[in-house]
């Protein structure tokens, strides 16, 4: 083999090893789906995703047509193991009054739940 090849498998194994995060891989466990308020003031539409490393759920999705100034839109998702087991996490996503504008939030969860069925319990809006 030349040596350019050689050096290039090599550097492709650095980025390889280097890039791969050390906690895991999050499972998206919600795609593409919309959470609104009970009274369709505010929704935005997006994607989960659960660590089971680390117990972090993180949202990103972007909002719809806002008829609101500010606000928080609180969605709380429901998990719940094969065992019976539930448990239930907030993602407060902060509303700025502007329509179709992308959203990211992060919530802590606990560690493990690898097998969970995730669903969505409520969401509300709560204006400023």
């Amino acid at each position: 083999m030349s040596r350019s090849l050689i050096f290039f498998l090599c550097l492709l194994c650095t980025q390889v090893l280097f890039c791969l995060p050390a906690s895991g891989f999050s499972r998206t466990v919600l795609l593409g789906k919309r959470f609104c308020d009970a009274a369709v003031a505010v929704c935005v539409t997006g994607s989960v995703s659960y660590d089971a490393a680390t117990g972090l759920v993180d949202f990103h999705g972007r909002m719809g047509q806002v008829g609101v100034k500010k606000g928080a839109l609180r969605i709380t998702l429901h998990a719940e193991q094969r065992d019976g087991r539930t448990k239930n996490v907030v993602l407060v996503v902060p509303v700025r009054g502007k329509s179709f504008a992308l959203v990211e939030t992060r919530a802590r969860f606990a560690k493990g739940w690898r097998d969970a069925q995730w669903s969505q319990q409520r969401c509300r809006f709560s204006g400023r």
